[in-house]
């Protein structure tokens, strides 16, 4: 057999997020939105991943552009661009960690252009009647984003955050406030995958639940965990349903021989259609009074749930090495109903490191010959512990309609809200120095090269430096 290392791994493995997106968009003089055009541009490497094909990344973005929002008319180019590069493939939160950092650094330059406080100006654009269907055609199916941006200030106290944040800057310090409000697709099913030209998906989940001749319960999936916490999630569905013990409880997952077909452990699904299927089969048991020798396997076709979010990062920049650091986070989510707490909040604080590493330090970097130079972890930073901040989670209940306990998925949240939130922080931070910052990372040497800019477009004419004449697009999550 062949095990990669991680050499390997960094250099061939699949890739993501190499996606750009330039934006326009029309307010009114209140910052309502009165529409936007989206020209989004991924580079999807050489050839695609099947089964998902090279228009997972710019389709996926486009169609979540201002997905919490109420914008009337929206009009998108999606290309997929092949080049050398290893090909693209899902990583946390594909396609929607652009679509969000795209449009929230967006909100919040028309927030500083207009004068409009930036929480504010979320609250006079989201949608506040829900279900509701989007422009771009998604399915809302509940939430409350107004009452997520309010539970968010709150608890981060943002009206004081921002005073320490202006006796801050009067004393010289680079110190920013960034917020994020998002939704995201979770429990993808069968008809979306077959909308999109995706036939090798089947798009449904399965669960088997047997009582053994002893007694004991156990439980058979068709996606196994990669680290969620499904094993203890199923055990606790069924203490709820049939009131037995936890440790009378056996789950068994990654053995096809025993497991049920169904799609796998991707795209927050397990919350949404592994746990309705286990549901189903737990009460069918429970029809069947827990007899020795039951066997029961159901199979479902779930629909695409919108789990959603409003996240608030501070950043403090150092003003010599511009080097970011996040000093606060606070995580408001809406999943429907949770299943497991302490599952949920790992979840969450996981997803916001994970994010954290990819806006202020993760980038794939190669030479003038092509030629990789992150190939290891010395040159491909990855966060430490001492890089995440203490993370403030909490959940507002918005259930479900379309799964029986009403949950939606988590996976994917904390990733997703950091792309916004700390990336709005960071630019915050920097703003007395009018830098422009539109590309991840916003690594130091990122925003080292925003002040050379901004130092050579201040200098007089005939003085300039030769500092060239890019200044990027409006938003580049490469």
């Amino acid at each position: 057999r062949w095990v990669e290392d991680r050499r390997e791994n960094l250099i061939a493995a699949s890739h993501a997020h190499d996606t750009q997106v330039l934006l326009r968009v029309g307010v009114d003089r209140d910052g309502v939105i009165t529409a936007v055009e989206a020209d989004v541009r991924a580079d999807v490497g050489a050839y695609s991943i099947h089964p998902f094909s090279a228009s997972l990344e710019p389709m996926t973005c486009a169609s979540t552009l201002f997905g919490p929002y109420a914008v009337p008319a929206l009009s998108y180019r999606a290309r997929g661009v092949a080049s050398h590069k290893c090909p693209i493939g899902a990583h946390r939160g594909v396609g929607m960690d652009a679509a969000v950092y795209a449009s929230e650094r967006m909100l919040d330059e028309i927030a500083a252009e207009l004068g409009i406080d930036p929480l504010e100006l979320r609250q006079r654009n989201v949608h506040r009647n829900l279900p509701v269907t989007t422009v771009t055609n998604r399915a809302l199916d509940s939430g409350d984003y107004p009452r997520l941006l309010e539970e968010l200030a709150d608890r981060a106290g943002y009206p004081e955050l921002r005073r320490q944040q202006q006796a801050a800057r009067q004393a010289g310090e680079l110190i920013g406030i960034g917020i994020a409000l998002f939704n995201e697709h979770s429990g993808t099913g069968s008809a979306d995958y077959r909308r999109r030209g995706i036939t090798a998906v089947p798009g449904l989940d399965a669960a088997r639940v047997r009582v053994d001749d002893s007694g004991r319960l156990v439980i058979h999936t068709s996606a196994a965990e990669a680290g969620q916490g499904h094993p203890e999630t199923y055990r606790q569905l069924a203490v709820r349903e049939l009131g037995v013990r936890a440790e009378d409880v056996d789950v068994v997952e990654g053995d096809t021989d025993l497991a049920p077909f169904g799609s796998g452990t991707f795209a927050s699904r397990g919350a949404v259609g592994v746990v309705e299927a286990v549901v189903q089969c737990l009460r069918e048991v429970a029809a069947q009074d827990l007899a020795p020798g039951t066997d029961v396997v159901r199979t479902v076709d779930p629909t695409q749930v919108y789990p959603s979010g409003a996240h608030l990062a501070t950043v403090a920049v150092d003003p010599l090495s511009l080097r970011p650091r996040v000093t606060g986070y606070w995580a408001v989510d809406d999943v429907g109903n949770v299943l497991l707490p302490a599952t949920y909040v790992a979840q969450v604080i996981g997803g916001v490191a994970m994010g954290l590493g990819d806006v202020l330090l993760e980038e794939h970097v190669y030479d003038a010959d092509r030629q990789i130079l992150t190939s290891t972890l010395l040159d491909y930073l990855v966060p430490l512990a001492g890089d995440v901040p203490p993370i403030d989670v909490h959940h507002l209940d918005s259930p479900s309609p379309h799964t029986s306990l009403g949950s939606k998925g988590v996976g994917e949240a904390g990733t997703i809200g950091a792309y916004g939130a700390i990336a709005n922080a960071v630019a915050d931070a920097v703003r007395p120095l009018h830098l422009e910052v539109t590309s991840l990372p916003y690594s130091p040497g990122r925003l080292f090269e925003a002040r050379q800019q901004a130092q050579a477009a201040a200098e007089p004419a005939g003085h300039a430096s030769d500092q060239g004449d890019d200044k990027g697009h409006a938003a580049d999550p490469g």
